[in-house]
């Protein structure tokens, strides 16, 4: 007892928080065993400031099927770290405002028979987004630093994307759709999105880790960085809707379609000679400004960053590397990969020569649309079996499935690189993140070979095939007076 009458309260000293039992947010946010929490500050860590931007650049040069333009990024208007690059293109259409119109308004449509459309039906070819690029180049100061192409374009976005970002790039981005469906495209969807507008994520190194991995502009002199787009003749981005072409050059244009306009008499639509013109195209950049002694860093030190570059290897013609021809009609060819530096991963995928006749470049299957049926011919492969070899001595050596199913699990895309026949082998344990997980030198290496044992795809359709084969490789770049340089070359 004090002065004042008062007296403390024997025992424990109670506080809100033992009033307030812990529930699964807490053991969340603040787990009982954690060593540390960022809810309080941590002296060690440190916070570089950053202003995030989207800028959109114009191009260079003629910019139509089967050309070549470029365009020029810096980091005055783009930014100092340039994390992600796409190409918008919004496309045009070989047939008149006025019909387009009509057939997204479904007033008109192409003649039927039973069902049936009696005259070819034209639709731009499924995932022209991928198809369309047929190479994509990353220049600094002159070097080019990497090659990427449509097809690594697609397969890098099976992999590397999960389910719900694939979906979203693939309906309103690329036009990809499955191959079950080519052959029942409403004829009231002319263009492969809803917009007429492709959205193309270029895959370069500083793009398939999301957010981790950036292109510092700030360290390259002004106006050195560009980036090259060829795209593919129109010849190859359009298909039929009936699933065959006559030949590998027939298009669309300089043609009498005809149209039936619900309630009136029939009619022709004249197409041009040429290829329809683009509307727009763009480079939109997505990148981030930075500050104070970080900037400064960048600025003017000499640095170096880990980066993954993408060697492409094309086999047009495989059956020249065949080392055997069993009873059974597989075919085992053995492919040398001339490459250097560590080996992050390895994918490739079989793709039958016959769905060039039809531009289904996204087809790695036996079967092409004109053929599939989902019960009496559905999907199937045309690998059965591979064999990785280092030196002679074999890594791996494994069935068809093995490959596809081991390449999907390793990355976000699962399912859909898994559907889509795409294989590889990851010598990482998470080939996917920022921090590299595992390697083998091919630097070290004699020779680096891929056996793979193909069966003949059948039907009465062309049956050559070939193999494309990517290398995923280390190698550091070096930033120093404005330039940028590959550290090690082969």
């Amino acid at each position: 007892m004090n002065s004042q009458g008062y007296a403390r309260p024997g025992g424990d000293i109670t506080t809100l928080l033992d009033l307030t039992p812990r529930d699964f947010q807490d053991n969340e946010y603040t787990p009982l065993g954690s060593e540390k929490t960022w809810w309080l500050p941590d002296q060690a860590r440190r916070i570089h400031p950053l202003s995030l931007s989207v800028q959109q650049f114009q191009f260079r040069g003629p910019t139509s099927f089967g050309q070549r333009f470029t365009f020029d990024i810096g980091s005055v208007s783009a930014g100092d770290l340039l994390f992600s690059t796409m190409i918008q293109i919004e496309l045009g259409h070989w047939l008149d405002e006025t019909t387009l119109r009509r057939f997204q308004a479904r007033t008109c449509d192409y003649p039927k028979y039973q069902g049936k459309y009696i005259n070819d039906v034209w639709f731009y070819a499924n995932s022209l987004g991928t198809v369309i690029i047929e190479k994509a180049e990353l220049e600094i100061a002159g070097q080019t630093i990497e090659i990427v192409d449509g097809d690594f374009l697609n397969t890098a976005g099976l992999l590397m994307l999960d389910v719900n970002g694939q979906y979203g790039v693939a309906i309103d981005g690329l036009g990809r759709y499955p191959l079950s469906t080519l052959l029942t495209t409403p004829t009231y969807h002319p263009y492969p999105t809803q917009t007429n507008t492709l959205i193309i994520p270029l895959p370069f190194f500083f793009q398939r880790v999301k957010l981790q991995e950036a292109l510092p502009l700030l360290a390259c002199r002004e106006g050195t960085v560009r980036i090259h787009v060829t795209l593919r003749p129109f010849s190859e981005c359009i298909r039929l809707l009936a699933g065959r072409r006559n030949n590998l050059e027939e298009t669309p244009l300089n043609k009498q379609i005809q149209v039936i306009n619900f309630g009136a008499i029939p009619a022709y639509v004249q197409t041009p000679i040429a290829a329809p013109p683009f509307k727009n195209i763009q480079l939109v950049t997505y990148s981030a400004h930075t500050d104070g002694l970080i900037r400064q860093k960048i600025l003017r030190n000499p640095f170096e960053i880990l980066t993954r570059i993408c060697n492409t290897f094309y086999f047009s013609e495989p059956l020249k590397y065949v080392t055997n021809k069993t009873s059974s009609d597989i075919i085992q060819v053995q492919l040398p990969l001339e490459v250097n530096h560590p080996m992050e991963e390895i994918l490739w995928f079989v793709r039958r020569k016959a769905t060039a006749n039809n531009n289904e470049w996204t087809n790695y299957s036996a079967v092409t649309s004109v053929e599939y049926n989902p019960t009496y011919n559905p999907l199937r492969p045309l690998l059965q079996h591979a064999v990785l070899q280092l030196n002679g001595v074999e890594l791996i050596n494994q069935e068809e499935q093995w490959f596809r199913q081991h390449i999907a699990l390793a990355h976000k895309g699962g399912a859909s690189a898994y559907d889509s026949f795409i294989y590889g082998y990851s010598f990482a344990k998470n080939p996917a993140e920022h921090q590299p997980s595992g390697t083998a030198n091919a630097s070290r290496l004699q020779s680096v070979r891929l056996t793979l044992d193909v069966s003949p795809p059948g039907g009465i359709y062309e049956q050559e095939w070939e193999v494309k084969v990517f290398v995923i490789t280390l190698q550091w770049l070096r930033f120093q007076n404005g330039l940028a340089n590959q550290m090690y070359t082969d």
